[in-house]
């Protein structure tokens, strides 16, 4: 959901509360400001602490909600910027996760954390989960034969109906998830200082080159046919530096050449994603998650490059 902010200097909405004029936020007064709704304090009790009009606070507040930093649950975010609630539920976004790509990997992907997550103890444990998914591509009707998609959403950009069907199976921010669809394209000027972890499950090489250099915490999938790639931030880079990239431009199916019109559907692309769902599910849990590995349906595991000694050094 888009949200409109307004300057905090333009203090729009019930005048109540002392006007200090603006001042710029610090990393830490947002904190104590999420600190502070998290205890259920009142937002007017709020303003007065913190020495802000209302107005700012709740413009605050509509930011860190277009930030995927809280989730508003009893209201919107247009409402919380035009009017007061009595009482507002706001739930603090402990996790923030992109995952680039909604076709055959983060499709599957994304229905997997989504459902581990909403219908288990799992985000009472971690907190609210912000699941964010980026893709610009719209669903062809050749997509269906292996990717989440009915006939009905052929035409539709794949991200709103992955989320659609999401929510339509109580996949909501009520269960602690919160589904965030951006039907764009991933670049170099996507902000990643806004995820805790980034996955990537395109099959192309910049997106794959930019998460490395810049994300904080990201997850590697990539498949071909029956096989599949995982890697991650903990893994030795200097090994998946090793295996040959893709041309800048140039893209990879996770179906082999003419696979989907002689009906030789390959499932590598469910792999991994299933690999990739329990390395998603062991750091939200905190716990020990799984090595990068390669792996082949028909094949089993595949040997992974080794690390010369010249490249030690």
């Amino acid at each position: 959901m888009d949200v409109t902010e307004p300057n905090d200097d333009e203090e729009k909405g019930p005048k109540k509360g002392p006007k200090k004029g603006w001042k710029k936020w610090s990393e830490g007064e947002e904190l104590d400001l999420l600190r502070r709704l998290v205890n259920g304090q009142d937002i007017e009790d709020i303003a007065l602490a913190m020495e802000r009009s209302i107005g700012a606070i709740v413009q605050r507040i509509a930011r860190l909600y277009n930030r995927g930093r809280i989730s508003i649950i009893s209201h919107s975010a247009e409402d919380a910027i035009h009017r007061i609630p009595e009482t507002l539920e706001i739930l603090l976004v402990h996790r923030r996760i992109l995952i680039i790509g909604a076709g055959g990997i983060g499709g599957v992907l994304a229905k997997l954390v989504s459902r581990a997550a909403a219908f288990s103890d799992l985000t009472e444990k971690c907190g609210m989960v912000s699941l964010t998914l980026m893709d610009g591509d719209i669903v062809e009707r050749r997509n269906l034969s292996h990717q989440q998609f009915a006939e009905d959403d052929v035409g539709k950009p794949k991200v709103e109906a992955l989320v659609r069907q999401l929510r339509d199976i109580g996949i909501t921010q009520e269960r602690g998830i919160d589904l965030l669809p951006v039907a764009e394209n991933f670049s170099d000027a996507t902000d990643l200082t806004e995820y805790d972890l980034v996955v990537v499950a395109v099959d192309r090489e910049e997106p794959r080159r930019i998460v490395h250099e810049n994300a904080e915490a990201w997850l590697d999938l990539r498949c071909r046919g029956d096989g599949f790639l995982m890697w991650s931030y903990q893994d030795d880079m200097r090994v998946l530096k090793m295996f040959p990239p893709l041309p800048d431009g140039e893209s990879a199916s996770c179906q082999l050449e003419g696979a989907v019109e002689i009906g030789n559907i390959q499932f590598g692309f469910a792999e991994a994603a299933s690999h990739g769902a329990q390395w998603v599910i062991q750091w939200l849990r905190g716990g020990q998650v799984p090595l990068g590995r390669t792996y082949s349906i028909h094949m089993g595991d595949l040997p992974l490059p080794q690390v010369t000694e010249e490249e030690e050094e």
